[in-house]
């Protein structure tokens, strides 16, 4: 009787010591892949300096309501916006950072200018649709780029 009870008690030990050996391999390389994983730094996505290149040229909206149009003309170290009726905005110190597919978001100062006064670090988002078309994030109109003459 105490012989059954010593080899079901070894028995048992060793199913549980066996299988804790295997969860244990089975863990394991987890545990390291996703250690792996926390130690490599993270990248954040840097600001550049100066307008994209793929954002420069000339940009004018359609004429909408009473005759009225928006433009961007956007160089490599400004940018200047324009509204109808309004001044224009001189823009400048200039840095983008990309944030997605053709998307990228422009950190600008601007110089004071007619109604407006000056400001430091103004954001916006642009989308480039594709070779001839912008859509700005403050805007619901659709840029078309401009030939320059």
């Amino acid at each position: 009787m105490k012989l059954n009870k010593i080899i079901a008690t070894l028995s048992v030990a060793t199913i549980l010591g066996g299988s804790a050996i295997v969860s244990t391999q089975m863990v394991q390389p987890s545990v390291t892949a996703n250690a792996a994983k926390h130690h490599k730094k993270h990248k954040k996505a840097a600001w550049k300096h100066g307008m994209p290149k793929a954002l420069r040229g000339k940009y004018e909206t359609k004429h909408f309501g009473a005759d009225l149009m928006e433009t961007l003309d956007m160089r490599a170290k400004t940018f200047t916006s324009w509204e109808a009726g309004m001044p224009p905005r001189n823009n400048y110190h200039l840095r983008y950072k990309v944030v997605g597919h053709n998307k990228f978001t422009i950190l600008y100062d601007t110089h004071a200018g007619g109604n407006f006064r000056a400001s430091k670090n103004s954001k916006i988002t642009i989308t480039k649709i594709n070779k001839n078309h912008l859509k700005v994030q403050y805007d619901h109109h659709i840029y078309r780029k401009v030939k320059e003459l």
